[in-house]
């Protein structure tokens, strides 16, 4: 799966690692668009995607796990919102008219995907104080330092936005 260097906050894939039945799993630069698509699914498109990992989903029935799950999540959501910021800020070539339709363009068409992660995380702020959050259809507790950051988030995707409508 992708994951940030937390120094730096670029995406790298070589990072992870994991033991199969028989040898160490890896990405790397050879590794196929399939693959990391796959990675990225098993991560945004699953509930609890903590039990998508190798060796995990036994884990599952586990009461005590449920912690790990949502705080799992939590840094997955964390990431996710950490990319929006890098990808605009940066805005890659050859990738940058693709994340400016996807992320900013507010035409009929656009998905507009900045004001969309922005209205997410405001109810996810407003609704934490009850400690529930009901943020894409899922209900969870959030975790006090998951609202700072949330917060956070909030507040430099607001500011992009303000600084990419100019």
């Amino acid at each position: 799966m992708l994951y940030f260097n937390t120094h730096n906050s670029t995406p790298t894939h070589a990072s992870h690692r994991w033991h199969g039945e028989t040898r160490v799993e890896s990405w790397n630069p050879s590794s196929t668009f399939l693959q990391i698509l796959v990675s990225i699914l098993g991560l945004v498109l699953v509930r609890e995607p903590y039990y998508n990992e190798a060796g995990y989903e036994v884990l599952k029935v586990l009461k005590q796990n449920e912690i790990a799950s949502a705080q799992y999540s939590e840094r997955v959501y964390f990431q996710s919102r950490k990319f929006i910021i890098k990808a605009l800020q940066t805005l890659p070539a050859p990738f940058d008219s693709v994340l400016k339709w996807l992320y900013v363009n507010e035409g009929d068409q656009a998905p507009n995907l900045l004001s969309n992660a922005i209205f997410v995380l405001r109810e996810v702020v407003s609704d934490a104080g009850s400690g529930v959050a009901k943020a894409g259809g899922m209900i969870h507790v959030v975790s006090k330092g998951a609202l700072v950051m949330f917060k956070r988030y909030l507040d430099s995707l607001q500011t992009l936005q303000r600084e990419l409508k100019k």
